[in-house]
């Protein structure tokens, strides 16, 4: 009973002096005591008593600190301590000082994601908007402006936001944006000043096309709503429609267009005009079959059936429907023609090159705005092979300098598409071809045209006529293209006549089979031109009997000096 009575004394004096040690070492407050009695304790309790003392410390130093790394650490080792919330709080303050401090947006955004929640936020993403606003104007791109308005879809900069973005997307299409980019614009941004221009833009254009190709009511329907217009393409328009007015004595509609501009009606068509008067219906009628005789050759088809007949699948049927469209000029018989030019058919491609070039060089003063609008869009867009041909034709019309370059075409895949395209344009190839001595191009053109020959029927038959037609038009026009080319390089003609007689040797085959073909491939006969010449004697006869007996021969002797007899060629 004694031993088991000291026992007990003995073990309840030892829990007294282990308290006693620990409140010793709580009191002390030392981090490598408390971090060695947590690594060796097996009492729970006081290792958690031990682990808050501890926290608290390395908090009290983590606070007192200046930078951000101490509380960091601190929360990955005690996130879920009693002071894990206010070191999160201390943290954010410090991020949002430093944040601010650093006049950048990266620091703020990161800020952001970390710290969502956190009281700061609300100010730092009003600072971030403001800040990033004012950076973006100061060295802005589309795609910039994009981000930020995609980050704050209801910001307070958000309408000029978009309104910046809608002034980069415009100027970026260059002086002489294309319609349909323009379309997609003012689409985009109805509300925006630069939209609302585009849209204006747009509107021009239609007007434009609405006065060069429509009728009197179109311009007076235009001039009445007062849009802004060119005065000097209307002008071109009016008196372009007065003389179509004159020729079939349509008395209304020159006194319409006089009203609408007197400089374009002088005195002697005001007193022609009071002459036909006085004349009776039938006297006039008369002379209306004179005077229309006497007007300028002018296709009478229109434009849609001379499309369809230029994409028909005779030859002759589609070089006639360009060249009536050659003289037709209205901005959509443009865009048709520079279609055509990017052919893959390159009989076709050749007669829209030479129906375009011919347009280009009898169009008036206008004809350069829509010439400037696609040469800058195929400018952008050079790593399509059809937009090098394109390109070419427009640069020769505006005697500009090609932007195609030689090491653009050897990028390309070559195979015989993009060979009949490189032959297409005389242009474009006397670029390419950088010496005579190029044996990848002479290799190249031997290989395609080998491909050519061999696809040629042996015999012209029921059975294989048309693949036969379609073949040797093709070789036909490329025999023909690549000799204006070696005719028009600069070479020494010792090397000129060895290149020359190898692509003749390559075509000694397709010529003999072509001979059959002959005279349907070749233009010897011209529709057009008969008729042209046609059309001008015609009209000589009616242009004397309107000089010598009509009660208005003196204004007919003075109109017609503006409108001389062209005889084709």
């Amino acid at each position: 009973m004694r031993i088991l009575l000291l026992s007990v004394i003995i073990a309840f004096s030892g829990c007294a002096d282990k308290t006693a040690n620990f409140e010793t070492l709580i009191a002390r407050g030392k981090e490598t005591e408390l971090r060695s009695f947590i690594a060796q304790s097996s009492d729970t309790d006081h290792i958690h008593a031990a682990r808050v003392r501890l926290a608290g410390i390395i908090y009290n130093n983590a606070a007192n600190a200046t930078g951000i790394a101490p509380l960091i650490t601190f929360l990955n080792e005690f996130g879920r301590s009693p002071f894990a919330g206010k070191a999160k709080e201390l943290l954010a303050e410090r991020r949002a000082i430093r944040a601010i401090e650093s006049n950048q947006i990266w620091p703020l955004m990161r800020f952001l994601h970390i710290h969502a929640d956190s009281p700061s936020a609300k100010k730092i993403r009003s600072l971030l908007e403001t800040r990033w606003f004012n950076n973006i104007k100061k060295d802005s791109s589309p795609l910039k402006v994009r981000k930020y308005i995609d980050f704050f879809p209801d910001g307070k900069f958000r309408v000029e936001a978009i309104e910046l973005l809608a002034e980069l997307e415009y100027k970026a299409l260059g002086s002489h944006p294309h319609p349909a980019k323009l379309r997609q614009l003012a689409i985009a941004f109805p509300d925006t000043i630069w939209g609302k221009k585009a849209a204006l833009k747009i509107q021009h254009l239609i007007d434009m096309e609405q006065i060069l190709g429509g009728s009197l009511s179109g311009i007076q329907s235009i001039i009445e709503k007062k849009r802004s217009f060119d005065k000097a393409i209307l002008k071109y328009a009016l008196n372009k429609l007065l003389k179509k007015a004159i020729y079939n004595i349509d008395i209304i509609e020159i006194r319409i267009i006089c009203r609408i501009d007197k400089s374009l009606c002088n005195s002697s068509l005001i007193l022609a005009v009071e002459a036909w008067n006085k004349l009776s219906p039938t006297a006039i009628k008369n002379l209306r079959q004179i005077s229309v005789k006497a007007a300028p050759f002018a296709p009478t088809m229109p434009i849609n059936s001379l499309e369809i007949a230029m994409d028909g699948d005779d030859l002759l049927t589609s070089w006639t429907s360009m060249t009536w469209l050659s003289s037709i000029h209205t901005p959509r018989v443009f865009y048709m023609l520079l279609e055509r030019t990017g052919s893959i058919d390159p009989a076709i491609a050749w007669g829209a090159e030479n129906a375009l070039i011919r347009w280009i060089q009898t169009a008036p003063f206008w004809a350069t705005q829509i010439i400037n609008i696609e040469y800058q869009r195929l400018s952008n867009n050079l790593h399509e092979v059809v937009n090098t041909v394109k390109l070419n034709i427009l640069s020769r019309a505006l005697k500009r300098k090609s932007p195609v370059k030689v090491s653009q075409l050897y990028d390309i895949k070559y195979d015989l598409e993009t060979v009949e395209m490189l032959v297409l344009s005389a242009g474009v190839l006397s670029g390419f071809v950088t010496s005579t001595t190029d044996d990848k191009l002479r290799k190249l053109f031997g290989r395609e045209f080998e491909k050519l020959s061999s696809g040629f029927p042996s015999a012209v038959n029921r059975e294989n006529y048309l693949l036969a037609r379609k073949l040797a038009r093709r070789c036909w026009i490329l025999h023909k293209r690549i000799e204006s080319v070696y005719d028009a390089l600069s070479v020494p003609s010792d090397q000129l006549k060895v290149l020359r007689d190898q692509v003749k040797s390559r075509f000694s085959l397709m010529n003999s089979r072509l001979s059959v073909m002959k005279n349907w491939v070749s233009p010897d006969s011209n529709p057009v031109e008969f008729t042209v010449n046609m059309w001008n004697r015609n009209r000589i006869e009616a242009i004397n009997k309107l000089e010598k007996g009509n009660i208005t021969r003196n204004f007919w002797k003075e109109f017609l000096k503006s409108n001389p007899v062209s005889v084709s060629k």
